[in-house]
């Protein structure tokens, strides 16, 4: 086969390809999230680009920045409604939404949206644990939100039985390593501990994963901060502040809120003082 009808054939196929694409862009035009349109114009162009005719690249140029605007408007349009729809669905649920495009706040939680992939993360905190995933649908959103809230701050808690299993799970710390009282220890190794004390008599008899009652960071986090007494035995409970290397591994800190709406700080160790009458 001749060399030019070789670039012939390309050519041939080239524009085949291209008039597939521009055919599905069509038929999805008005019905699909623009951002899958983003995507399907940005191949156009490739294709456009390979064609290579003057003519046809020329008129492609000029279909592609109309329907580029066109797009943009779409993206706008749909970004300034799920935020009325999701600041809407949480005002209902008893939650504030805070923030710009693409991180939002609404309590203690962080929120991740991502058009292109239609999805959100939430997070505890400035974006300290990963508390799931949630297609953007703004109701369902919602729900999530307060279920996951729910589960941290609806739980029963009762003070002193929570303060007694810290003081134990840094006990166990001090014997296991031969420390002295009063020493800091790490505050997620107390975490470690206070897991296993968390279990329930049926754990400690079976310890089989169906036994197991999930105690995670934010679990711990949320309890320490919604903790207002801290004497135990005559020891006050005292925590450490992490300084910047420290945080830069999520195994030497943990957060804590201040408050309700996501303030706070991280802290690297956990000890318990005598306090001298």
């Amino acid at each position: 086969m001749s060399s030019i009808k070789q670039e012939a054939r390309q050519l041939r196929n080239s524009l085949l390809r291209l008039e597939q694409a521009i055919g599905r862009f069509e038929k999805i035009e008005e019905t699909a999230n623009p951002y899958d349109l983003e995507t399907l114009l940005q191949n156009i162009k490739t294709l456009a680009e390979k064609a290579d005719t003057k003519t046809l690249s020329e008129s492609i140029s000029s279909w592609l920045n109309k329907k580029h605007q066109e797009t943009e408007r779409l993206k706008k349009d749909f970004e300034a409604k799920f935020a009325y729809e999701l600041e809407t669905a949480l005002k209902d649920k008893g939650f504030l939404l805070k923030g710009s495009y693409p991180t939002l706040r609404t309590k203690i939680f962080t929120l991740k949206l991502d058009f292109r992939k239609q999805a959100m993360t939430i997070w505890y905190g400035p974006e300290q644990e990963y508390m799931g995933n949630e297609r953007l649908d703004p109701k369902r959103i919602a729900r999530k939100i307060e279920s996951i809230y729910n589960g941290l701050s609806k739980r029963t808690f009762d003070e002193r039985q929570f303060l007694e299993k810290v003081y134990n799970a840094y006990q166990r710390l001090l014997r296991w390593k031969g420390w002295q009282e009063g020493v800091k220890v790490p505050i997620v190794d107390v975490l470690g501990q206070l897991a296993f004390l968390m279990q329930g008599t049926d754990f400690r008899i079976n310890p089989s994963r169906d036994r197991y009652r999930s105690y995670s960071r934010a679990h711990f986090s949320y309890d320490l901060y919604r903790l207002s007494q801290r004497s135990y035995k005559g020891r006050a409970l005292e925590l450490e502040m992490a300084t910047m290397a420290m945080s830069k591994s999520r195994a030497n800190y943990l957060w804590i809120p201040d408050n309700e709406e996501g303030d706070g700080h991280i802290y690297s160790s956990l000890s318990f003082r005598e306090v001298k009458s």
